[in-house]
């Protein structure tokens, strides 16, 4: 099975960030893609962001210039539905996130023996980094180890200022992992206004940080998805304070 998986990020930056996507056959992607476009097209509208529908910014404030801001409203909330029902559309998405807690990051990254920690400064110490690293890892097990076949995955993430630094992680995970170095094909940067699945993959990652969000709140168990995407969320996994103290002091070999 040959897949590809697209990734972006999402953040509250007091609360958390968050590394999330999809991943899918190719084929199926193709489809999504255009039912995606027939969506914001009846809108005029060329790409979507979850920010920018939330707050009707950037493509999403030509509604409010339209149609005034309280119908602009309505209008935003029904097109992020619609999308919703594409991505629902599908019977083999499978969406996965990473979350790591703020606040209990930079207490443990400010600890001296984090400091003095080589592999803590390695490979958590940007934290950014180190949710794309674990989102990566957590789509190989599930791909690897937990279904069956000779499962092939490509990367997409969105382009930014970080891009090199999330490569870097990306090669140094395959270069500790044997059995990705063949699973693991590729990585690449798009610009996520042009590419659909890079914009499903934010919405996805917004998803995921409003479940995290809702969990570190909480302090319950793992939020489920909403039902708007309650077949497509497959794992969302959030790295706190007690996962942080295990990896740093040798307990554990990754968060």
């Amino acid at each position: 099975m040959f897949g590809t998986a697209y990734l972006d990020d999402s953040a509250d930056p007091a609360v958390a960030f968050v590394a999330a996507g999809f991943f899918c056959l190719d084929p199926e992607w193709k489809r999504l893609r255009r039912e995606w476009r027939k969506v914001l097209k009846v809108h005029s509208l060329t790409y979507f962001r979850s920010y920018e529908c939330r707050a009707l910014k950037g493509e999403f404030a030509k509604l409010e210039e339209k149609w005034g801001k309280e119908k602009a409203r309505t209008i935003a909330d029904d097109i992020r539905r619609r999308l919703e029902d594409v991505i629902e559309s599908s019977r083999i998405m499978m969406g996965v996130g990473f979350g790591i807690n703020m606040k209990d990051f930079h207490e443990v990254d400010s600890l001296p023996e984090a400091r003095a920690n080589q592999q803590w400064m390695r490979e958590c110490h940007d934290y950014q980094t180190c949710a794309f690293r674990n989102v990566f890892n957590l789509l190989g097990h599930i791909l690897i180890l937990e279904l069956s076949g000779e499962n092939l995955v490509a990367f997409v993430c969105d382009q930014s200022t970080h891009d090199r630094k999330i490569r870097r992680g990306y090669e140094r995970m395959k270069q500790k992992c044997e059995i990705l170095q063949s699973r693991f094909i590729g990585l690449s940067t798009l610009d996520d206004k042009k590419v659909p699945e890079l914009q499903m993959a934010d919405l996805m990652a917004d998803v995921a940080r409003e479940m995290i969000t809702r969990y570190i709140a909480t302090g319950s168990e793992q939020e489920a998805p909403p039902l708007a995407l309650r077949n497509s969320v497959l794992r969302v996994h959030t790295w706190n304070k007690a996962g942080m103290l295990k990896l740093l002091r040798g307990e554990a070999t990754g968060a």
